[in-house]
């Protein structure tokens, strides 16, 4: 899943959060924020920030 996340950041930056959770395979995108978070130590928007910076 974070591969598809990362994927879509650097593929398409302004893709919507709940468009990725639907993507993956989380109809619902706070469920899937909270997973994402839980995996990762970090919020998809914070993933996502971090990540940009990197790129």
């Amino acid at each position: 899943m974070t591969r598809s996340w990362r994927r879509s950041c650097y593929t398409e930056p302004a893709i919507k959060v709940y468009e990725v959770a639907e993507r993956v395979g989380y109809p619902d995108s706070r469920y899937f924020s909270t997973l994402f978070k839980k995996w990762t130590d970090l919020t998809p928007t914070e993933f996502r920030s971090y990540y940009m910076q990197e790129a």
